[in-house]
C-alpha cells in the first residue's frame, strides 16, 4: 500500500484537508487522475475501527484511509 505523505500544515489544517478531501475533494481529484489514466482514491468512509481519519494528537499525524479499487 502506497502513502502520500504533505508535510508543512499544523494539525487544524491537515483535519479540515482531510475533511475536505473526503467531501468534495475526491470528486474534483477523480478528473486529473482519469487525465492520467488512473482512478481516483475514495476514502473509506464504512472503514472498521473508526472511519475514515484518524488523528494522533501526540505526533500531531492526520491519517486518511482509502480503499482501494
Amino acid at each position: 500500500m502506497a502513502k502520500v505523505v504533505i508535510e508543512g500544515m499544523d494539525l487544524e489544517q491537515a483535519k479540515e484537508f482531510a475533511h475536505w478531501y473526503e467531501g468534495s475533494g475526491e470528486q474534483g481529484a477523480d478528473l486529473w487522475f482519469d487525465c492520467n489514466g488512473l482512478k481516483a482514491p475514495m476514502t473509506d468512509v464504512g472503514r472498521e475501527g473508526g472511519g475514515f481519519m484518524r488523528v494522533d494528537e501526540k505526533t500531531e499525524t492526520v491519517t486518511v484511509y482509502c480503499r482501494r479499487q
